[in-house]
């Protein structure tokens, strides 16, 4: 987001009082709460449930949807790849895990976590 903002700075997030405390309120991030003309960001596996759920937008920019062919062909600017790094380690698994993760089990647990495969799934 601070990208996107440019320099701007950002709102603090609303909070809700919890409880009194002996300085004062104690308080937590607030719930989302669907406020009309409301903008917020979060990553698209966190929100995805709520398009449907609460009626939230995913935005385009400059046009582009976020969608998962959109992210995987890199057309949608604000994305970020995940990477699994072993650690110096022969492990005997380590390439039946890469099989499995490209595999089409694999990618539609990638998918059902709300993130993009690799490849297009059907």
């Amino acid at each position: 987001m601070e990208q996107v903002m440019d320099g701007e700075p950002l709102t603090a997030p609303y909070e809700e009082p919890v409880t009194p405390f002996s300085h004062g309120w104690v308080g937590q991030l607030s719930e989302y709460q669907n406020r009309g003309a409301a903008l917020g960001y979060s990553y698209r596996n966190t929100v995805q449930p709520l398009v449907e759920e609460r009626k939230v937008k995913l935005l385009q920019v400059d046009g582009v949807d976020p969608g998962d062919d959109e992210i995987r062909a890199g057309t949608y600017p604000y994305t970020q790849e995940i990477c699994a790094v072993t650690a110096n380690t022969e492990h005997p698994e380590t390439g039946r895990f890469i099989e499995w993760i490209l595999s089409e089990e694999g990618q539609e647990l990638v998918k059902k976590s709300g993130f993009t495969p690799i490849r297009k799934m059907d």
